[in-house]
């Protein structure tokens, strides 16, 4: 985040505390530190539960290109996977930046 947004919000709140309380000034105040709580959580939490919880599991992947790859996730870490066609046991390692989309294969 920008140093510029960070100062605007130290801004705001100052001009909050300086107000008489009112019900508006309080809903402003809950609301700023709802948005503080959002800031302090994992970006990559959603992604990684998901991902966590079909580790050996078959998974079809979609590239950016169109290119369908379907295999056993084995690892991932933040910028790849790794999965393992069904068939002969090989591995590929897909960068992250090239999925579009992710799907569990259902049995």
């Amino acid at each position: 985040m920008p140093p510029l947004s960070l100062k605007a919000t130290v801004v705001r709140r100052q001009a909050a505390e300086a107000a008489p309380i009112t019900e508006a000034a309080t809903a402003t105040a809950d609301q700023d530190q709802a948005r503080s709580l959002d800031k302090k959580r994992d970006p990559h939490a959603l992604q990684s539960a998901f991902l966590t919880a079909h580790l050996g599991r078959p998974v079809t992947v979609f590239l950016m290109t169109g290119i369908k790859i379907t295999g056993k996730l084995r690892q991932y870490d933040q910028h790849c996977m790794l999965l393992e066609d069904a068939a002969g046991g090989i591995n590929s390692l897909v960068f992250k930046h090239a999925i579009s989309t992710i799907a569990p294969n259902r049995p």
